[in-house]
């Protein structure tokens, strides 16, 4: 699903660190004022949730909605600041367990890191 917004996602098979997502923000919400960019990344995120919200719940594309969500939410306040260098990429690894290692441990959790 192609969302229309500041972000540009890009999903990246690394062969040593896994899945990695890369996010971007476009040029154009670059060039607006912090003000602005606060104000344009608090409707995307509104957006990203109605659309969530509409969404199948069990849904790979609810899923990586889900996550993009997770970002924004987080930076949203150093946007909102002014704080976050936005011309260069966020790249967010996904940490998957072993299947196999988690049956024996009882782990079933992921993680992600950010870098």
């Amino acid at each position: 699903m192609m969302i229309e917004g500041p972000l540009r996602l890009k999903l990246i098979e690394n062969p040593e660190a896994g899945p990695q997502l890369e996010i971007c923000f476009s040029e154009a919400f670059v060039r607006l004022p912090v003000l602005q960019q606060g104000q344009e990344f608090g409707r995307y995120i509104t957006r990203l949730k109605q659309l969530i919200d509409d969404a199948d719940p069990h849904s790979a594309e609810r899923q990586g909605m889900l996550t993009v969500l997770q970002f924004a939410e987080s930076v949203h306040p150093y946007i909102q600041s002014g704080e976050m260098l936005l011309e260069e990429p966020v790249v967010i690894e996904f940490n998957y367990a072993d299947p196999i290692a988690s049956l024996l441990t009882g782990d079933t959790a992921s993680s992600g890191s950010i870098h």
